[in-house]
């Protein structure tokens, strides 16, 4: 457009104005209803910006964590055999597992990994949020650190997974930039434990469920008996209740091929590396072998080799807790005294549902099942 002398004037009147009020918007103080408005403004946006950092420090990303892990623990346990076939250690399937979507392993996969889901919330928090509010977090499989672990925190039946990454959120009123160090617990109720289908050439799997005697450990300790017995049969509920063994415990325990804590046994880190002559003391867990193959996760024991050079058909002569069967490296009071083995098939109690069974005398002990010896398994 060409200005006329008339809409120059004009037009140099409208900035002169626009500039003068600009500064005097400078210059001149606010009023005190403004700047009242204004502080209440920054405090609020402070406030809402920590609490969604604190917020994504101890709640938002813990949960991802457990979400992407318990899945990566999933999909690596149910393809266990790509896995060992990679030569990849479990503490790298892992890694790359949880983070990412295409890890080095081919055909393994995560659809929940971390990657995924920070983005997906990156999305989320750009939709809804104000603009100039930006909240970037660490993507970078090599930029983060990643460790799964288990200790006395843990215990037994879960895992720790611990991720450092770096978490920045930035508003109009303040920034927060820092590397967040996250811890968060992963149950392995439910996971496959490789053990069993490497050990029996891919005929069994056993899944880790808990004793009879921690059946209700996901249950609060206000738990009533409705409650419980919505969820477990009478066996399992007195056996929980009681906290302690007998040899109907041990029957539903060994039906089920459940898992019990032992610190001669292995622990679930220890099992996904297939170290079954390993020893934890805070976590190692132990199930036993059940040889009755009408029952389902029955195994036909004649099927089964392990460490003993021979075909001995059904009754092997060795303790039948998982760990001691498939390596046979446990010996005497724990293992395969031929001798105390002879006494301990006696257990008729067992032995009517579970022909040849055998146990150690430490586990005999461990267990409380001597008094299976001469009676029934009712007590």
């Amino acid at each position: 457009m060409v200005l006329n002398m008339s809409n120059k004037g004009f037009f140099f009147t409208v900035m002169s104005l626009i500039m003068v009020s600009t500064v005097l918007l400078i210059l001149v103080p606010p009023s005190h209803e403004a700047i009242v408005a204004m502080e209440r403004s920054e405090k609020v946006g402070l406030r809402y910006g920590n609490d969604f950092y604190h917020s994504l420090e101890y709640s938002i990303l813990p949960s991802f964590i457990k979400v992407a892990a318990y899945s990566a623990l999933k999909n690596i346990t149910g393809s266990y055999p790509m896995h060992i076939a990679s030569g990849n250690d479990f503490n790298t399937t892992f890694n790359e597992t949880f983070w990412k979507s295409s890890p080095s392993i081919p055909g393994l996969g995560n659809p929940y990994n971390m990657s995924y889901l920070l983005e997906e919330l990156e999305k989320a928090f750009d939709e809804a949020s104000p603009d100039l509010y930006e909240l970037r977090l660490e993507k970078d499989y090599d930029d983060v650190e990643i460790k799964i672990f288990q200790n006395n925190d843990t215990g037994p039946y879960q895992v720790g997974v611990n991720v450092s990454m770096r978490a920045t959120l930035n508003t109009t009123f303040a920034l927060w930039n820092r590397t967040l160090d996250i811890i968060a617990y992963i149950p392995i109720i439910g996971l496959e434990d490789p053990v069993y289908y490497n050990f029996t050439d891919g005929q069994y799997r056993n899944y880790f469920e808990y004793s009879p005697l921690d059946i209700g450990k996901n249950l609060s300790n206000t738990t009533s008996q409705e409650d419980l017995a919505n969820r477990f049969n009478s066996v399992q509920i007195e056996c929980f209740l009681k906290k302690s063994w007998n040899p109907t415990c041990f029957k539903d325990h060994l039906n089920r091929s459940a898992y019990f804590k032992n610190t001669k046994a292995p622990s679930f880190l220890q099992r996904m590396e297939l170290d079954i002559t390993g020893r934890s003391e805070c976590c190692g867990i132990e199930s036993f072998l059940n040889p009755n193959s009408s029952f389902p996760g029955g195994i036909n024991m004649s099927k089964i080799e392990y460490g003993f050079e021979g075909d001995d058909g059904y009754d092997k002569n060795m303790t039948y807790v998982d760990h001691c069967f498939f390596s046979g490296k446990c010996v005497g009071l724990e293992g395969d005294n031929t001798d105390r083995m002879q006494n301990i098939t006696s257990l008729e109690c067992l032995n009517d549902t579970f022909p040849y069974f055998k146990v150690d005398l430490i586990r005999l002990d461990y267990y409380n099942l001597s008094v299976a010896v001469q009676g029934p398994c009712e007590e």
